[in-house]
């Protein structure tokens, strides 16, 4: 892997673990930030390549430059919602992402639908799953929505039995829970962690987390 100039990693977030260990084997790892709307990766380490412009509207990245796409085939109104223009009449694609920029350089911190409302206060799941995959024995877990009594919604650690250390499901869920009020705070900790045989995927690889969330429902 040292024989490469540099390795480019995209789909989803990396784990700092993984990159710990490519920076160790003399691996140079770039993250890249794009999707199939702009061709791909366009912003390296955060920073947006030549001719792409990068914004935060409401909390949402949007994207411009001449590697957008045309539009969604036979989809107008899915076109035009989601490749808008500006008063300039510059062309931005909606990401869908929350993410700022911070002295020059764009951190995504998920998707903005994927939120949940607990206890009137919002709690971005992407940003809980993080914290908990940097826990020892929780690197592959997914986390989901459920409906709460209490809360109105809560979040549940879900990770194929097969990835978890040898140790109680409580003591790692409290070590997560830990791990998550001392980033988060209190309100944002998952309440459950449910083990399954295995974690139900995409065909892009990704975990198919509506699927997981409904086998979760499915125990209650």
């Amino acid at each position: 892997m040292r024989c490469f100039s540099a390795i480019l990693v995209g789909g989803q977030a990396l784990p700092p673990a993984v990159r710990e260990r490519a920076l160790e084997a003399g691996a140079r790892i770039v993250r890249t930030y794009g999707s199939t709307e702009t061709c791909g990766g366009c912003v390296y380490d955060g920073a947006a390549l030549p001719g792409v412009q990068v914004r935060i509207v409401d909390g949402e990245v949007r994207l411009a430059g001449p590697m957008l796409a045309d539009g969604y085939l036979g989809d107008v109104e899915l076109t035009d919602r989601v490749f808008a223009r500006d008063a300039e009449g510059v062309r931005w694609y909606r990401t869908g992402d929350a993410g700022l920029v911070e002295d020059g350089v764009l951190r995504v911190h998920g998707r903005i639908d994927n939120v949940i409302v607990s206890g009137g206060i919002n709690i971005s799941l992407d940003r809980v799953e993080r914290i908990v995959r940097d826990v020892p024995g929780l690197a592959t877990a997914v986390v989901v929505a459920v409906p709460d009594p209490t809360w109105g919604e809560a979040s549940v650690i879900v990770v194929a039995r097969g990835d978890v250390l040898r140790r109680s499901e409580s003591g790692q869920l409290d070590e997560a829970r830990r791990a998550v009020a001392a980033q988060l705070g209190a309100h944002a900790r998952p309440a459950r962690l449910v083990l399954v045989d295995q974690l139900a995927t995409l065909h892009s690889g990704k975990p198919d987390r509506e699927t997981i969330r409904q086998a979760v429902l499915a125990l209650r």
